[in-house]
Protein backbone atom coordinates (compact mmCIF):
# COMPACT_ATOMS: atom_id res chain seq x y z
CA UNK A 1 0.00 0.00 0.00
CA UNK A 2 2.95 2.33 0.69
CA UNK A 3 4.10 2.13 -2.94
CA UNK A 4 0.64 3.12 -4.18
CA UNK A 5 0.52 6.06 -1.77
CA UNK A 6 3.87 7.26 -3.11
CA UNK A 7 2.66 6.90 -6.71
CA UNK A 8 -0.42 8.92 -5.75
CA UNK A 9 1.84 11.61 -4.23
CA UNK A 10 3.88 11.66 -7.43
CA UNK A 11 0.71 12.18 -9.51
CA UNK A 12 -0.43 14.99 -7.19
CA UNK A 13 3.04 16.54 -7.37
CA UNK A 14 2.99 16.53 -11.17
CA UNK A 15 -0.47 18.13 -11.15
CA UNK A 16 0.84 20.88 -8.85
CA UNK A 17 3.85 21.51 -11.09
CA UNK A 18 1.55 21.68 -14.15
CA UNK A 19 -0.28 24.62 -12.57
CA UNK A 20 2.81 26.81 -13.01
CA UNK A 21 4.92 25.18 -15.71
CA UNK A 22 4.61 23.19 -18.92
CA UNK A 23 5.09 19.47 -18.24
CA UNK A 24 5.40 16.45 -20.46
CA UNK A 25 6.03 12.79 -19.66
CA UNK A 26 8.39 11.18 -22.15
CA UNK A 27 8.73 7.39 -22.14
CA UNK A 28 12.16 6.10 -23.12
CA UNK A 29 12.13 2.41 -23.79
CA UNK A 30 10.84 0.01 -21.16
CA UNK A 31 12.97 1.08 -18.26
CA UNK A 32 12.96 4.88 -18.18
CA UNK A 33 10.52 7.78 -18.08
CA UNK A 34 11.41 11.46 -18.23
CA UNK A 35 9.35 14.29 -16.83
CA UNK A 36 10.19 17.42 -18.79
CA UNK A 37 9.34 20.70 -17.05
CA UNK A 38 9.71 23.95 -18.97
CA UNK A 39 10.09 27.03 -16.78
CA UNK A 40 9.44 30.40 -18.40
CA UNK A 41 10.29 33.46 -16.36
CA UNK A 42 9.31 36.89 -17.65
CA UNK A 43 12.71 38.54 -17.91
CA UNK A 44 14.88 35.44 -18.31
CA UNK A 45 15.62 32.71 -20.81
CA UNK A 46 13.41 29.65 -20.41
CA UNK A 47 14.98 26.52 -18.96
CA UNK A 48 14.09 22.86 -19.10
CA UNK A 49 14.29 20.62 -16.08
CA UNK A 50 14.29 16.93 -16.81
CA UNK A 51 13.52 14.48 -14.03
CA UNK A 52 14.56 10.92 -14.89
CA UNK A 53 12.76 7.93 -13.45
CA UNK A 54 14.87 4.80 -14.03
CA UNK A 55 12.38 2.02 -13.38
CA UNK A 56 15.15 -0.54 -12.96
CA UNK A 57 16.29 1.15 -9.76
CA UNK A 58 14.31 -0.03 -6.76
CA UNK A 59 14.60 3.38 -5.06
CA UNK A 60 12.95 5.03 -8.06
CA UNK A 61 10.13 2.54 -8.26
CA UNK A 62 9.45 1.92 -4.57
CA UNK A 63 9.88 5.54 -3.43
CA UNK A 64 8.63 7.27 -6.64
CA UNK A 65 11.75 9.43 -6.55
CA UNK A 66 13.59 10.75 -9.60
CA UNK A 67 16.87 8.92 -10.15
CA UNK A 68 18.43 11.94 -11.88
CA UNK A 69 17.71 15.59 -12.62
CA UNK A 70 19.16 17.85 -15.27
CA UNK A 71 18.74 21.53 -16.12
CA UNK A 72 19.28 22.93 -19.61
CA UNK A 73 18.75 26.37 -21.14
CA UNK A 74 16.25 26.41 -24.01
CA UNK A 75 17.42 29.73 -25.44
CA UNK A 76 20.14 32.01 -24.18
CA UNK A 77 21.84 31.63 -20.84
CA UNK A 78 20.11 31.96 -17.46
CA UNK A 79 21.33 34.51 -14.92
CA UNK A 80 22.74 31.69 -12.78
CA UNK A 81 25.25 29.23 -14.31
CA UNK A 82 23.68 25.92 -15.40
CA UNK A 83 26.12 23.87 -13.29
CA UNK A 84 24.99 25.78 -10.21
CA UNK A 85 21.33 25.14 -11.04
CA UNK A 86 22.02 21.43 -11.53
CA UNK A 87 23.77 21.22 -8.14
CA UNK A 88 20.89 23.05 -6.44
CA UNK A 89 18.32 20.72 -8.05
CA UNK A 90 20.28 17.62 -7.04
CA UNK A 91 20.66 18.90 -3.48
CA UNK A 92 16.93 19.59 -3.29
CA UNK A 93 16.18 16.00 -4.26
CA UNK A 94 18.88 14.53 -2.00
CA UNK A 95 17.56 16.46 1.02
CA UNK A 96 14.13 14.90 0.73
CA UNK A 97 15.20 11.51 -0.61
CA UNK A 98 15.49 9.88 2.79
CA UNK A 99 12.22 11.35 4.04
CA UNK A 100 9.36 11.44 1.56
CA UNK A 101 8.59 12.15 -2.06
CA UNK A 102 5.73 14.51 -1.15
CA UNK A 103 5.89 17.44 -3.58
CA UNK A 104 9.59 16.96 -4.31
CA UNK A 105 9.10 18.14 -7.91
CA UNK A 106 7.22 21.28 -6.92
CA UNK A 107 9.80 22.07 -4.22
CA UNK A 108 12.74 21.50 -6.59
CA UNK A 109 11.23 23.65 -9.36
CA UNK A 110 10.44 26.40 -6.84
CA UNK A 111 14.00 26.30 -5.52
CA UNK A 112 15.35 26.75 -9.06
CA UNK A 113 12.93 29.61 -9.79
CA UNK A 114 13.82 31.31 -6.50
CA UNK A 115 17.52 30.96 -7.32
CA UNK A 116 17.01 32.48 -10.77
CA UNK A 117 15.07 35.35 -9.24
CA UNK A 118 17.85 36.04 -6.74
CA UNK A 119 16.05 34.71 -3.67
CA UNK A 120 17.79 32.23 -1.43
CA UNK A 121 16.12 29.44 0.50
CA UNK A 122 16.70 31.45 3.68
CA UNK A 123 14.50 34.30 2.41
CA UNK A 124 11.52 32.08 1.71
Amino acid sequence: ADVFQRLNLLALDIMEVEKSYTCRLIPSGRDCVFLQVVINLNQQSPIEMRFTYNLLKSQTFLMSMPSEVSVEPITGEPTVPINTLIQIAKQSIALTEAKTNAFILKRTCKTIVDTLQGRSAMEI
